[in-house]
């Protein structure tokens, strides 16, 4: 090639990252695969239990109703029900699934004893 249309490529192309910013890249790919491990263990490792416990607080404080609450539970059941395999645990799913239905698209709603119980469930299924 001709020193001038070597000239002309490199003008157009973006020059070299100074020496410093270099160094650096290692720095910023570390903290961003840091950052996102930290994501995801809190998003998603987090254990059922403390996620129950979660709810519970929250709709013993109000600031969730019980049609809120049933949606997260039987999100909550679905995300767990996937990890198991055995029969008895599955057939016990579906009658907690259910319950936490009912409380969704029930007119009422449950009483308090009911939630009660259906949590004591859900606690000694996860």
């Amino acid at each position: 090639m001709k020193n001038e249309t070597l000239a002309t490529i490199a003008d157009i192309l973006p020059p070299s990252a100074p020496v410093s910013a270099q160094n650096n890249i290692g720095l910023f790919m570390f903290l961003l695969v840091l950052s996102l491990s930290i994501f995801a263990y809190v998003n998603f490792y987090r254990s059922y239990k403390q996620q129950l416990q979660r709810l519970k607080k929250g709709y013993r404080q109000k600031k969730i109703n019980q049609r809120q609450l049933a949606f997260k539970l039987i999100h909550l059941l679905k995300k767990k029900s996937i990890s198991s395999d055995d029969k008895i645990r599955q057939r016990l799913f579906e009658e907690l699934n259910t319950q936490c239905q009912a409380a969704c698209f029930s007119r009422n709603g449950l009483s308090e004893n009911a939630m009660d119980n259906l949590f004591e469930r859900v606690k000694q299924w996860i």
